[in-house]
């Protein structure tokens, strides 16, 4: 209604007196009833919003976990909503899939913070699962940051878990439970303080976190095996496949850090020839790399 006089003071719109679309004229002139900006960045964001959704129902997922089986099968069989159709689930679905959040918004937390949030609650409406998404995300953030040779010594590497321990203060929720093995039942308190330990004492601690789908094992698993030896990729992939249960995940968000931290080019080629998506994954990153410049506003 108001595209053929925007621009125009309040004394000219008022003679004006709009009641109907009408066809405008000028540079970028249109018919009536052309939208302007406002609505077409809003039709834009809604397309993007449901594109996610349909992204997580409309294909096969390859060995799906059982938060995101239930989320597919909120909409597709029950009929809900996406935003509805979210489970309580603490499980690792979300901070798997986190590292993309890191690198668009490299270098400030707060957005890390919000879209972590923001794309765990479609699927996990979970505290822990939320918490566990900011913090893979921030911890490849700070990977990609670092300068080789950064995390060499203990010291930095304790630091590394006290940032990180940072952001997680009051994401959680109280009264989560251990399904086995003992430690602290917070991703805050494993991370800040015992994570810290095992990495000073030189002693692995999948035997007493245990490593499986539940994220209060998996991230803390995933990032002691980073840690432990974050001038080697190769020793972090491996620390993390040959602990098993969760040998998918674990290994992932480890070598999410890992491959944040040392850079495409210090990668082995025999991790990445026969890799599926390959180009796909290279082009992707690369991608996200462009979009933060562009966020930040630097070239």
């Amino acid at each position: 209604m108001g595209r053929p006089i925007e621009g125009h003071p309040t004394g000219v719109a008022r003679e004006q007196k709009l009641r109907a679309y009408k066809p405008w004229h000028g540079w970028a002139g249109g018919p009536k009833g052309t939208i302007t900006d406002d609505t077409h960045m809003t039709i834009w964001l809604v397309e993007s919003i449901q594109a996610c959704a349909r992204r997580f129902t409309c294909e096969h997922i390859r060995r799906i976990g059982q938060g995101t089986q239930e989320f597919v099968h909120n909409v597709k069989d029950l009929g809900k909503a996406w935003y509805e159709a979210g489970v309580p689930s603490a499980g690792n679905g979300t901070a798997m899939r986190a590292a993309p959040v890191g690198l668009v918004h490299l270098g400030d937390p707060y957005r890390i913070y919000r879209d972590s949030l923001l794309h765990s609650v479609v699927t996990h409406l979970d505290s822990m699962a939320i918490a566990a998404t900011a913090c893979q995300a921030y911890a490849v953030a700070r990977a990609a940051l670092a300068a080789p040779g950064f995390l060499a010594s203990l010291d930095s590497r304790v630091a590394f878990c006290a940032d990180l321990a940072v952001l997680l203060d009051g994401l959680e929720r109280p009264g989560y439970t251990l399904r086995g093995g003992r430690g602290a039942p917070s991703l805050h308190d494993r991370i800040e303080i015992e994570l810290p330990r095992y990495l000073q004492d030189g002693t692995v601690p999948f035997d007493d976190w245990h490593n499986g789908a539940y994220v209060l094992e998996s991230l803390p698993c995933a990032l002691w095996c980073f840690l432990a030896s974050p001038e080697d990729f190769e020793q972090t992939l491996f620390a993390a496949v040959d602990a098993g249960h969760d040998a998918d995940t674990v290994p992932a968000m480890a070598c999410s850090v890992a491959g944040a931290y040392h850079g495409y080019s210090r990668l082995l080629r025999r991790f990445l020839d026969d890799l599926e998506y390959h180009k796909r994954l290279v082009k992707l990153s690369d991608g996200l790399f462009v979009l933060n410049r562009r966020l930040r506003g630097t070239s």
